[in-house]
């Protein structure tokens, strides 16, 4: 729990002062790293080998990155959370398969390393366009980002469960996916995660409705990224996605629920505000 709490203490201001940024390119590095770090977790669950340089989604990332600073409006009308996210949903559901036939090499590597990488890559494409949800902000610093509404209850979210689950868990979710995980933990996630979600959308100027459905967005699906890599992991035979955060694992382990979240928040968010 130390290693836990000191890593969270390093990483967490890190990624509240990308998201506070008004500017594109702090996200933009953030994305960036996530890439390169989390995509050989996420290849060595899915292909059984770690593709270290993910040259395709850097390329993306940067892509999306200059065209938002060229032409944002365009850009931003054409990512469509909901489009999106209707892709992210359907290479979400074909990662599994990849990872049983990994062994079988029914699947070319390559083939896997693509649908792995463009997995990966939709939802920070997702997290760019909550980042620049607001419009152009003049000032250095919007602490008002919808970035926020799936970053901070996931996070909270995943606090709540852990304490919860200790205290009161005693019904396990699924055990044989990830036996430490309790329907009490689960339920404390939930709440927290609308709960924060209520809130923020209040503090940056969006309804009770729209605040209620992003919790309910990223209380669910937060839980189901969390449990949908234990999957992977389990059918790819380890503990962890890595080792690089002290007492998380590795990138994935810390993302997962992320990953979820963000094309989820983002494509209830776009459907509540532009009716």
């Amino acid at each position: 729990m130390r290693d836990r709490v000191r890593t969270a203490l390093i990483v967490f201001p890190v990624v509240l002062l990308a998201i506070s940024s008004s500017y594109l390119w702090p996200v933009t590095l953030l994305g960036i790293v996530i890439a390169l770090l989390g995509h050989p977790e996420v290849s060595e669950m899915v292909s059984g080998k770690k593709y270290l340089i993910p040259v395709f989604g850097t390329i993306v990332i940067l892509i999306v990155s200059v065209l938002y600073g060229i032409d944002r409006e365009r850009l931003h009308r054409f990512i469509q959370p909901y489009y999106w996210s209707a892709i992210w949903a359907g290479l979400t559901c074909l990662m599994p398969l990849l990872s049983r036939f990994r062994d079988r090499r029914k699947i070319p590597f390559l083939e896997s390393e693509y649908a792995s990488t463009t997995w990966l890559i939709i939802p920070i494409i997702c997290m760019f366009w909550l980042h620049q949800e607001r419009g152009v902000v003049t000032q250095v610093w919007n602490f008002k980002s919808p970035l926020l509404l799936p970053t901070l209850p996931t996070m909270g979210g995943d606090i709540a469960a852990i304490f919860v689950g200790r205290a009161f868990g005693s019904h396990p979710m699924a055990p044989q996916i990830s036996p430490n995980k309790t329907w009490e933990g689960s339920i404390g996630n939930f709440l927290v995660c609308v709960a924060l979600a209520v809130g923020i959308a209040t503090w940056i100027g969006l309804d009770l409705p729209t605040g209620l459905a992003c919790g309910v967005a990223a209380g669910i699906f937060g839980q189901i990224g969390d449990l949908y890599e234990s999957y992977l992991k389990r059918l790819a035979g380890i503990k962890d996605s890595g080792t690089l955060l002290p007492g998380h694992g590795g990138v994935m382990d810390r993302m997962d629920a992320m990953l979820f979240a963000a094309p989820a928040v983002a494509a209830v968010l776009y459907l509540m505000t532009h009716r």
